[in-house]
């Protein structure tokens, strides 16, 4: 009740709280939380300790935390008996040193970004490439389903790879829990793994479906698929095959297949300038681009500086351009 709140404010009093949520700047932040006082009726702000300020690990004896180690940062103890916050040790922020020492050095090409970490050193949600796409990515940094092409300010800001619009099937998951979410990817598995159980059961011995569909985390088809002879091919989430790449079995083509530039490339459809595809739909190691050629991973990713004699770039090889060889893509 605000008439409560106001006469304890006023008979009591609150105790001056941090101002760093008041000033919210590069240097000074914090976080606005419920005050531990009756009904809550004071302020109080939670500061965000710097890296290499004191800060406490908490424990018996130790009183009350009055603040916490800023985004990135851990409260580590030291041999001098105090504790100071310190950068986290992450294969974020080991990505990060490793762009920020190659930019120092001049070798970051034009069409590099460096690595985004959220507050507890892992790989932002999302990753992009510029001029490409936005793709979702997992706490590890490896590229999983989701992917919208990239349109700069206005992508990043609504690309949250955990947003309602993503889901395809929403009617199958509503309802009261445990829910029956399913999809027909999850469906097409389920019956196909009854039959070969029961056919099994009648002694049969079934060798009809021993290629499975593989179902995303989202519950989509995978992106590659094993056709009938037994070579695998691109496709979308509705199993529709993405243009004309294929690997056939026995190859290192075939082992070595993701489809990850057929994805992207069937997004950028409509764009003039896309990425050149292995003919198993990985990206191809160099891409060119306005009399200018790099090296990207298998993400499409720029790393190095790009170079207009494409001999000089590191991951230069004399097949390159054999969108049929193991040279073409990066491994």
């Amino acid at each position: 009740e605000s008439g409560f709140c106001r006469t304890y404010r006023f008979e009591t009093g609150c105790a001056v709280t941090a101002s760093e949520c008041s000033i919210n700047n590069a240097t000074h932040t914090g976080l606005s939380m419920l005050s531990p006082t009756v009904c809550n009726c004071c302020e109080f702000c939670l500061p965000f300790y710097g890296e290499d300020q004191h800060c406490s690990r908490g424990g018996p004896g130790m009183g009350t935390n009055v603040g916490r180690c800023g985004p990135g940062l851990s409260c580590v103890a030291s041999d001098d008996g105090f504790s100071y916050c310190r950068r986290m040790e992450s294969e974020c922020h080991s990505a990060q040193d490793d762009y920020e020492a190659r930019h120092e050095a001049g070798d970051v090409g034009v069409l590099e970004s460096p690595p985004i970490c959220d507050a507890k050193g892992r790989f932002a949600h999302f990753d992009c490439v510029p001029t490409q796409t936005c793709y979702c990515q997992s706490d590890e940094g490896d590229r999983i389903f989701g992917e919208v092409l990239n349109l700069g300010a206005v992508t990043t800001q609504n690309m949250h790879c955990d947003d309602a619009t993503l889901d395809l099937f929403p009617s199958q998951s509503q309802g009261e829990a445990p829910y029956n979410y399913t999809t027909p990817c999850l469906e097409d598995l389920r019956e196909k793994i009854e039959f070969i159980l029961k056919s099994e059961e009648d002694g049969y011995n079934v060798d009809l479906f021993n290629n499975l569909a593989g179902c995303l985390p989202d519950g989509t088809y995978s992106r590659i698929r094993t056709t009938r002879s037994g070579s695998r091919i691109c496709v979308d989430e509705t199993r529709h095959q993405l243009g004309d790449y294929e690997a056939l079995p026995g190859t290192q083509q075939f082992e070595d297949m993701d489809c990850k530039c057929a994805q992207t490339t069937a997004i950028m459809k409509a764009l003039n300038e896309r990425p050149v595809c292995c003919n198993n739909g990985n990206f191809r190691t160099i891409q060119c681009r306005r009399g200018l050629c790099r090296c990207v991973d298998s993400d499409g990713k720029q790393y190095g500086r790009e170079s207009d004699t494409v001999t000089s770039l590191s991951c230069y090889k004399p097949d390159w351009r054999n969108l049929n060889s193991t040279d073409c893509y990066a491994r």
